[in-house]
């Protein structure tokens, strides 16, 4: 029907002065646009969306009509006529306002992403949105939508460790990405280790299983008790086996070291206590070490460690030094 046709019969109509013939086509019209899928809208959502702004419309002219002293309207009656739910629906068309709600309604809302950052020495928790927690350790950024949109949760893990325990969700996977790896699980526990200075990401799982999709097309899936170790620059992986406890035993306070060097351990010690190092020997860089510390000092860690790798140390106003 040509719109400015139609505008004028429900311009008729609302005055009473369509003939039966027209009305008729104004009913065929409408009866149309409630049992046929030729609808301006692309879902039921959609529609249900229209529908609610044509009722809101339709409130508002009826409180319009009471301040102005007219006889009061039942709004769900008027709304069954049929006639005002048609009229409303191409007053809105024609006046623009349907399309500009449905653009609305159909553009992506902008969500506001939050970053969380720790100092050396400071540790933190945090409540995801979707009741996941995560754990940061000393040094570290993470970055999360205030609300998980779309078909994945996504975080950014920028630099440092965290430790995730993620809320179980088949339909909505959970993605940590990282500037060279990104981990996809459903529901599971694990850690991700991206320090800036390494030249290495590692992702160790606690429980369940995650997928690791790298660049340069390197991909892998991990069972609980498996660690991986991506290379950045050679952009290859490895996969071996680990202790439950080198996975998450920070959160606690509880270190645990499986055949890392001594810079790595000197590393983990400057972001959990808030120090930094120096290790004057290469070759003791290197030097790899298998120990476990529950709830020690960094002179307690490192005296055992001294003695395990014949090096000596000192500890003067938060700088450990190491030497031979």
């Amino acid at each position: 029907m040509d719109e400015k046709l139609f505008q004028e019969l429900l311009e008729k109509q609302a005055r009473g002065a369509c003939t039966p013939s027209e009305e008729a086509v104004l009913l065929q019209w409408y009866e149309a646009f409630e049992v046929t899928d030729q609808k301006p809208v692309a879902d039921e959502a959609e529609y249900s969306y229209v529908e609610q702004l044509m009722l809101t419309n339709i409130q508002q002219h009826i409180t319009s009509r009471s301040a102005a002293g007219a006889s009061e309207i039942s709004l769900a009656a008027w709304w069954r006529s049929g006639w005002a739910r048609a009229a409303c629906f191409v007053l809105l068309l024609a006046g623009g306002i349907l399309w500009w709600s449905l653009a609305e309604f159909r553009k992506p809302a902008t969500i506001a992403w939050t970053t969380i950052t720790t100092q050396q020495g400071e540790r933190h928790r945090v409540l995801l949105p979707d009741s996941s927690v995560v754990y940061l350790d000393g040094g570290s950024v993470l970055q999360f939508p205030v609300a998980f949109t779309g078909a994945e949760r996504r975080v950014k893990l920028v630099a440092g460790e965290v430790f995730l325990d993620i809320h179980p969700n088949t339909k909505h996977p959970f993605i940590v990405y990282t500037a060279n790896l990104h981990v996809k699980v459903l529901g599971t526990s694990f850690m991700v280790r991206n320090r800036l200075r390494d030249t290495t990401i590692t992702v160790a799982v606690k429980t369940g299983r995650v997928a690791l999709q790298a660049s340069g097309d390197t991909s892998l899936v991990l069972a609980a008790m498996g660690k991986a170790v991506y290379d950045k620059h050679r952009q290859s992986m490895q996969q071996m086996r680990c202790d439950s406890r080198a996975i998450s035993g920070w959160v606690n306070n509880e270190l645990f070291f499986e055949d890392d060097t001594l810079e790595a351990i000197a590393e983990v010690l400057a972001n959990s206590y808030g120090m930094k190092y120096i290790i004057t020997d290469e070759a003791l860089k290197h030097k790899r070490f298998k120990a476990g510390f529950v709830h020690r000092t960094p002179d307690d860690m490192l005296r055992v460690l001294s003695k395990m790798g014949d090096f000596h140390y000192s500890i003067k106003d938060s700088v450990i030094r190491i030497y031979p």
